[in-house]
């Protein structure tokens, strides 16, 4: 993996067992209710049947083909005996206001559990840190900490908790599990925020577009879980997962594909192949089953059946100019003059970069003859 060669941290290991570490916190103003903790439990590490749909455990255990899983506790309620403000405050003078919740919560539990247990892959770190607060969600302001976010836990100096530090981090609102799914399906606890920032401790960048004023718009069209927290991930998430091993075509041949979702087949085709760091198309064979069930037919997400094909442009950029495993390509799909990675519409409309936000449809999927 390319992190490994070039001493880039990341978070869980994307293959075997991996431990999460989920910490609670509520306010003086705004406590957390008597089941914040079984119900994070339930999204974090349950059954499909416990939350309607899938939990963080569940949903990777099935988008990896059983490569990954996902175990882990969540602590008892942490007060932190100020209000939210108190933080908020400090947050938007430029002051680290989630890092001092993770310090003070990480000490409080200190003498009650052993953090190593949570290094799965003895690199020295947790391999994953949700701070799940109560506050109600921001959806307004773009100077609040009340949103979801996912970094890395930079100090100044050593922090060991049982000879281990926290690095990657999530911080993300109790309330996300509250959301209803773009389909307006009922489930009892929404985990899709938790598994699209889990996405990120796992060493995957965002592919939606930041700003429609920077590089071309629409992301990848909306209907993936690193765009618009949907679906399954594509074929190029899930190898550099190392979850699938695509066909590599360089010349004439048939090949049959079966759904991408239950086998993970995918085929690759460039000229040359070395690296998967290189420019080259993918094609998968779509199918609105299995995680892409419940959310087909919105928010990009193909109701129908047929062949996607994307074009990638994984060229790496010198590894000074990057300070985390999220910035090693030259390009992105957020703010870049070019795409990291774009769905190929059948159709030729391109109407995902020509509209304000174009969500992927139907026709953009290659059927057979065309």
């Amino acid at each position: 993996m390319y992190a490994d060669n070039h001493n880039f941290n990341y978070g869980m290991p994307s293959t075997g067992n991996a431990k999460a570490l989920v910490i609670p916190v509520e306010f003086i103003d705004y406590k957390a209710k008597p089941n914040m903790k079984s119900n994070l439990e339930k999204a974090f590490f349950g059954t499909s049947e416990d939350t309607g749909w899938e939990s963080l455990t569940s949903y990777y255990y099935k988008s990896s083909y059983g490569k990954l899983n996902i175990q882990g506790t969540v602590l008892d309620v942490y007060n932190t005996g100020n209000t939210s403000k108190y933080y908020n405050n400090r947050y938007k003078r430029g002051q680290d206001a989630d890092y001092m919740i993770i310090k003070e919560a990480l000490e409080y539990y200190d003498n009650q559990i052993d953090y190593s247990v949570f290094d799965s892959n003895d690199d020295g770190y947790i391999d994953a840190l949700y701070i799940v607060y109560t506050t109600p969600i921001d959806y307004e302001s773009d100077s609040s900490m009340w949103w979801a976010f996912t970094y890395e836990y930079f100090t100044d100096d050593y922090e060991y908790y049982d000879k281990v530090e926290a690095d990657y981090y999530c911080f993300m609102g109790y309330d996300f599990l509250f959301e209803k799914p773009a389909s307006g399906k009922n489930i009892s606890l929404n985990a899709e925020t938790i598994i699209h920032e889990t996405g990120h401790i796992l060493g995957l960048d965002d592919y939606y577009d930041y700003d429609d004023q920077k590089g071309p718009d629409g992301g990848l069209g909306g209907g993936d879980m690193m765009d618009c927290n949907i679906g399954d991930h594509n074929p190029f998430s899930k190898i550099l997962m190392g979850w699938v091993t695509p066909y590599v075509v360089t010349k004439s041949t048939t090949i049959n594909l079966d759904s991408f979702a239950s086998t993970g087949e995918c085929i690759l085709l460039i000229d040359e192949y070395s690296t998967i760091y290189d420019e080259y198309y993918l094609l998968d064979y779509y199918t609105p089953n299995s995680l892409n069930k419940l959310e087909a037919g919105y928010n990009g997400l193909f109701s129908i059946s047929g062949i996607r094909i994307y074009h990638v442009d994984a060229t790496l950029k010198n590894p000074t100019d990057a300070w985390t495993v999220w910035e090693i390509y030259k390009y992105n799909n957020s703010d870049t003059s070019h795409k990291l990675i774009k769905l190929i519409e059948a159709d030729g409309n391109n109407h995902i970069e020509n509209e304000n936000y174009g969500y992927s449809e139907d026709t953009d999927l290659f059927k057979e003859g065309s």
